[in-house]
């Protein structure tokens, strides 16, 4: 699994997506160099805000510019490094050429460190890279690197963008919620928020110690089978893993049969592109409800019906999912009618989009709603936390049956 950060989500163009994946398959920048000198470390550090941001489409483009002039940067390597491991993790480069490109990146951050600061960022480069692509044995690589780290002296004045070795602590907190072990994970965090509160790192591992706390109560509120709440650690989740949770946790076949509500398409037909899902049964039921979101489409190039299991569900995407399951049940007898509405407003929710309403009718009920409250970020990646807290939130809407 990879991340889970609120706020730091991964959505890339495609055109500057099939730009990464081109430098991804060269030998290196053949750009030309349009920086001034004392505007690399500058550079440098929007970058990195970038990468924060998981746009690593943005980040590569700078970081490429950098090497341009300078192709011994070794913090430039180390940026890429972290940008082709988002690539990789988003699920769109099937052959590896990301991984393969991250790796080759690290070993040139390595190559060309100039000093303590240097080989400190290729550190936390590595560990964050292991982190996203989790290629076997990664966590003890991880752990490795974080001694490393631990152990370099630095001058914070020269660590650009990282500040200081709270970092390290920060992302080894990652590692440690991707492998599973949350509550090392929240000790890390905790101890990040108790010296720096209102620092770079203490203000992201407040984020992420909250993050952590709700998937802790989603998992004491689950009631599926353990391969649907592993779900609730999920930095992004498919369209078959969204099946398989609303089946499996949320139950939602069941609560439509009991609320009388009239169902949806019957005899479709099974999918080709499900056939080998380890959530072909929860699909094939998601199926017969006829949930808008999560139909199955006809392909004329192959002549079947696909249900597109692999592809990730976005926050906008989710809430189209999640209204229609609303408004059904609500046509029953249910709590809802009773439930206090908030209207929400999002700068990122232009009224004219064809999910508004959907996102206005959900987030007025509490659910979905962003842990920060302002963005509702759309086009993000949904992710394990929020989907659940989403099926809880149907939950408190049903009358007990």
């Amino acid at each position: 699994m990879n991340l889970i950060k609120p706020g730091r989500y991964f959505f890339v163009p495609a055109l500057l997506l099939i730009a990464v994946l081109v430098f991804a398959g060269c030998g290196g920048p053949s750009r030309k160099c349009l920086l001034k000198e004392s505007n690399i470390s500058t550079e440098y550090f929007n970058g990195m805000v970038h990468l924060e941001e998981n746009k690593p489409g943005l980040a590569t483009g700078i970081f490429n510019g950098i090497l341009a002039c300078d192709n011994h940067y070794s913090p430039a390597y180390s940026g890429l490094a972290v940008a082709y491991a988002q690539v990789a993790a988003a699920g769109f480069n099937l052959n590896n050429k990301s991984i393969n490109a991250s790796l080759r990146a690290l070993y040139y951050a390595k190559k060309y460190a100039s000093g303590n600061e240097d080989d400190f960022r290729r550190s936390i480069a590595a560990i964050r890279a292991y982190t996203t692509y989790k290629s076997p044995g990664w966590f003890r690589k991880v752990e490795n690197e974080f001694r490393h780290a631990m152990k370099t002296r630095v001058e914070q004045s020269k660590l650009v963008y990282y500040e200081s070795s709270d970092a390290a602590s920060y992302f080894i907190g990652n590692a440690y919620f991707d492998s599973g072990r949350i509550e090392n994970a929240m000790a890390e965090y905790k101890s990040l928020i108790e010296v720096d509160k209102d620092g770079r790192w203490g203000r992201l591992a407040q984020i992420a110690y909250n993050r952590s706390a709700l998937i802790l109560s989603n998992i004491e509120r689950a009631e599926g089978e353990p391969k649907v709440v592993v779900l609730a650690f999920r930095s992004r989740l498919t369209r078959a893993e969204v099946a398989a949770i609303l089946i499996g946790e949320l139950r939602v076949d069941r609560l439509l049969q009991s609320h009388e509500v009239q169902l949806g398409v019957r005899g479709t037909p099974v999918p080709v592109d499900i056939l080998k899902s380890p959530y072909r049964a929860e699909i094939m039921k998601i199926l017969k409800l006829g949930i808008k979101g999560l139909t199955s489409t006809y392909s004329r190039p192959s002549s079947s019906y696909l249900f597109r299991p692999l592809k990730v569900v976005t926050r906008k995407d989710y809430a189209i999912i999640i209204d229609d399951i609303q408004r059904r049940l609500a046509a029953g007898p249910s709590a809802f009618s009773l439930m206090e509405r908030k209207k929400r407003t999002f700068a990122d929710v232009p009224p004219k989009a064809p999910w508004y309403e959907a996102v206005m009718n959900i987030t007025s009920l509490n659910i979905l709603v962003p842990l920060d409250g302002r963005e509702f970020r759309p086009y993000d990646n949904l992710d394990g936390p929020d989907a659940f807290s989403a099926v809880m939130g149907l939950k408190d809407g049903l009358e007990p049956q």
